[in-house]
């Protein structure tokens, strides 16, 4: 199980990297045109961005999954902590 978190971690750091990188190229693209140095970036790339963003969304639940999995984890920290407040009061 160990080794899937890990794969899951790699594969959601190395699309992570992926869409990081062409928002920054989306960033300086915008930056360019609000300048006056150049045109407003293609509609593909701000398309592109999205999807890949999204994807790496996608690959950081799956680790959050695994790893609320591994750790026998049924809930974050704010429910539990809230579940926790709840029983002190009764």
């Amino acid at each position: 199980m160990k080794n899937e978190l890990d794969d899951a971690y790699d594969a959601w750091k190395a699309a992570d990297a992926a869409a990081r990188g062409i928002e920054r190229e989306l960033d300086a693209a915008w930056e360019r045109y609000d300048c006056a140095l150049g045109d407003p970036p293609p509609h593909e790339w701000r398309q592109e961005a999205l999807r890949r963003r999204a994807f790496a969304n996608e690959r950081l639940n799956v680790a959050i999954e695994l790893m609320m999995e591994l750790t026998n984890i049924e809930s974050y920290p704010s429910e539990r902590r809230s579940i926790r407040l709840e029983l002190e009061l009764e």
